[in-house]
């Protein structure tokens, strides 16, 4: 039997395992055809095989390399739904879908999201102690340290963009929330389109309302432009160097995220406060403090991080 013919007669095999809902001979089959032709199809028959053994964060992850054959097709895009909510992932999915909802037509938006809400639904009922554990952890989430508030922030996907919005308000105002979570909470209100005004708390902290939906992503920011354009010619012979450059600014602009009066007019200044450049830093102690604070809370966030080398 030729190479060709025994990969057919597997394709067929893992296909009528599908079939019979076998998933449990269905999984190695297609994991195998799957690595040989990763194509879009054998992606999808690869998911459904593995969504139906419960392995939704595998089949997430899987579907993930071929994305954009979910977003092509609505009845693909709602098996991508079905596995997305109960690999835990249901708000990521639901900005994801606000993201493209301009691009559906009136029919395509309303079944896309019932689908997303009757399978949210699905998941809050089997969940339901699980996710009300979730949100007393968000609750109270000033009271964990950071590297457990991070922990939590990741538990908060499986939230409802209701149930979302509802907990995180308290921690968006809590000082002792660490303010790289708080403005990861305010990003996924934007990416979540919500159009009400929130109160937000600033890392100079400083109490605002801002509307979610009108705000633009760090990486679209004319001060980030700025940055990435001059990170480029300082290190036109480093690229390596100058991603390295570009990430420690780009985290300390998250910190400050979404307030950056002043920063592109002094962007010299700005340039080494982020860095935390001694040298630079010397003529000013308000800018020595202000490096000080953002290297401190980077520090409570990533333990062991070594300070970058200008």
């Amino acid at each position: 039997m030729s190479e060709e013919e025994l990969r057919n007669q597997k394709q067929q095999q893992a296909e009528q395992a599908l079939a019979e809902h076998n998933y449990v001979v269905a999984v190695p089959l297609f994991a195998e055809l799957y690595e040989q032709h990763q194509t879009s199809r054998q992606n999808y028959l690869y998911v459904e095989a593995l969504a139906g053994t419960g392995q939704y964060e595998t089949a997430l992850a899987v579907a993930q390399e071929n994305i954009n054959s979910y977003l092509a097709e609505d009845d693909r895009l709602i098996r991508y739904i079905h596995v997305a909510v109960f690999a835990g992932q249901g708000l990521i999915v639901t900005e994801l879908l606000e993201n493209i909802r301009s691009y559906m037509t009136e029919m395509e938006s309303q079944t896309i999201f019932a689908a997303l809400q009757a399978e949210t639904e699905v998941y809050q009922t089997q969940k339901q102690e699980q996710l009300e554990q979730v949100k007393k952890k968000l609750q109270y989430l000033g009271l964990e340290q950071p590297l457990k508030q991070r922990a939590i922030a990741k538990q908060s996907r499986q939230l409802s963009k209701r149930d979302f919005l509802k907990a995180v308000q308290a921690a968006l105002v809590d000082e002792n929330v660490h303010p790289l979570v708080r403005a990861a909470f305010l990003n996924d209100l934007r990416l979540l389109q919500v159009g009400q005004a929130i109160n937000y708390l600033t890392f100079e902290h400083q109490q605002i309302q801002v509307m979610p939906n009108q705000l633009l992503a760090l990486e679209e920011t004319q001060v980030y432009h700025a940055f990435e354009k001059m990170v480029a010619v300082k290190f036109e012979r480093r690229v390596d160097l100058a991603q390295k450059v570009l990430d420690e600014i780009t985290l300390k602009l998250m910190l400050l995220y979404p307030i950056y009066d002043g920063i592109d007019s002094k962007l010299e200044q700005w340039y080494a406060i982020f860095l935390n450049d001694k040298v630079l830093l010397d003529q000013s102690e308000t800018n020595k403090k202000l490096a000080e604070q953002l290297e401190n809370s980077i520090s409570e966030w990533e333990p062991g991080k070594k300070e970058l080398k200008k």
